[in-house]
């Protein structure tokens, strides 16, 4: 059951249609919202070379430069808070300094989920997925709903199943959350052999059925590029989200932080639903 999300509050494009999501699930839920947007001295003051007793002015500039980050990102907090007022949601905003990844590491405790943008920075200026999401990927205790900048207004629930732990671990939550419980949802499974491809998926849908989803099975043998799998099949299933499963040659880390991951979080026009 989902009772907290905490969202990354930043202003970027993927930043912004995360927190639309997140105030959409936390209406749906009925569930409490975090807003936690990050003022990091390095991306927005970064060191550089200065001139002899150039020191006293740099660190001038640089507070001036925080000063502005911080006022902009209580702007951004209260524009968060009053639109989950105006929603009729339970939430609170906040602004700390330091570091992003330990600041959300640190938040996550209470809460069930995190929406973050795939481009979200805190003003590091990267393109998807930020080094951010890479982080969290590899040290975050809670699942990851990670957005693209485009909407996404997919009817159905795409679940990337391979049968492996990874897999079964990412479904489970899924499932233990309650999300998308009333949509379809259908399950793909990417394997070398069709009798493999379609055991998976025949048993990622049964699980699914059996905690009250409306589940069906698709299968696909062969396939060279298991992430232009997915988002072939999210394209054909009208998909509003992708619950992805472990793929990948060389195992689960090397799937969840090299470029097969990178690539799907770069390439899925849909959010993507993400733990290890």
């Amino acid at each position: 059951m989902l009772k907290r999300l905490l969202l990354a509050l930043d202003d970027t494009p993927a930043s912004l249609n995360a927190r639309s999501l997140a105030l959409a699930m936390a209406q749906h839920h009925d569930a409490a919202l975090r807003g936690l947007a990050v003022v990091d001295p390095d991306a927005v003051a970064p060191g550089e070379p200065t001139p002899i007793g150039g020191d006293a002015f740099k660190q001038h500039k640089d507070s001036v430069i925080l000063e502005r980050a911080r006022v902009a990102a209580a702007a951004l907090a209260q524009s968060f808070a009053d639109a989950c007022r105006a929603a009729h949601v339970e939430a609170e905003a906040g602004v700390v300094q330091g570091r992003p990844l330990a600041a959300l590491i640190g938040a996550c405790a209470p809460h069930d989920i995190v929406v973050i943008g795939n481009d979200t920075s805190f003003g590091a200026g990267e393109t998807a997925p930020s080094a951010l999401i890479a982080g969290l990927l590899s040290n975050n205790p809670r699942p990851l709903i990670v957005t693209p900048a485009g909407p996404a207004a997919g009817a159905r629930t795409l679940v990337a199943y391979d049968g492996s732990i990874p897999a079964m671990r990412a479904l489970q939550l899924f499932c233990a959350l309650g999300l998308r419980k009333e949509r379809e949802t259908v399950v793909m499974s990417v394997a070398g052999g069709d009798a493999e491809a379609k055991a998976n998926a025949e048993a990622g849908e049964a699980f699914l059925r059996e905690r009250g989803y409306n589940a069906v099975a698709r299968h696909a043998a062969g396939a060279d590029n298991p992430v232009d799998a997915i988002i072939a099949a999210a394209k054909s299933a009208d998909a509003g989200l992708i619950v992805a499963g472990a793929y990948g040659r060389r195992g689960w880390r090397e799937w969840l932080l090299g470029t097969t991951t990178e690539q799907l979080i770069s390439k899925s026009a849909v959010p993507l639903f993400i733990h290890h």
